[in-house]
């Protein structure tokens, strides 16, 4: 094996390891916060649950912060979410990718239900759990914005409406909050959910279609 293949090997095994201790930590901490809560849970008790180095917990994840953040991108971005952004990708008219939209918020918020149960019990006693779950709402506003722009383009946005308030409405519609109440607290079946989400963001962001 040449110096060069070797390097990469050991960089290729290395990299295997990382990933396996992180999913460790990530699976040791979602296991705790369940039983201990956010606040109760401290990073050495991770540490040993995971059956690793505090610090090595630190220089993965920095903070309990930074390990929440990671469970909610492992529950929202899994090979299902994958799928449907290629698919949204691949659809170039920019009405039937809201329909898709729809799927992708309903996908998201299913797949982290128990993250977002663990994340909104801890939040109304975490100041710092808080500030990212509405961090973490914020940061949904930039990737929906070419969907608006493409409506614009193709002479579909509804008239009257700018492209500005068209993103605050579909950021709004599409939130994690309208699901919470929607599913969780009045049990809408989730394809319910995302029919209705479909419909509405149709009715509400796009130009009506021509009759007949």
């Amino acid at each position: 094996m040449s110096k060069e293949k070797s390097r990469r090997y050991v960089s290729s095994a290395r990299q295997q390891q990382a990933a396996d201790t992180q999913r460790r930590i990530l699976a040791a901490a979602e296991t705790l916060f369940s039983i201990e809560g956010f606040d109760g849970t401290t990073i050495e008790a991770i540490a040993r649950k995971a059956g690793v180095a505090a610090p090595t917990v630190y220089s993965g994840f920095k903070s309990k912060r930074g390990i929440v953040l990671a469970l909610l991108d492992q529950a929202r971005f899994g090979e299902a979410y994958k799928s449907l952004v290629s698919e949204a990708n691949d659809t170039g008219d920019a009405r039937a990718r809201l329909a898709v939209s729809a799927r992708i918020a309903r996908q998201i918020y299913e797949a982290e239900q128990a993250t977002l149960d663990l994340v909104r019990g801890a939040a109304a006693v975490s100041p710092e759990l808080a500030a990212l779950v509405d961090a973490r709402e914020e940061s949904r506003r930039t990737p929906q914005r070419p969907l608006i722009e493409d409506l614009r383009r193709q002479g579909q946005l509804r008239p009257g409406l700018s492209v500005a308030r068209a993103a605050d409405i579909m950021w709004t519609l599409t939130s994690r909050e309208l699901f919470r109440l929607l599913v969780i607290e009045s049990r809408w079946p989730a394809g319910d959910y995302e029919s209705w989400l479909r419909d509405v963001l149709r009715r509400e962001l796009c130009r009506d279609e021509p009759v007949g």
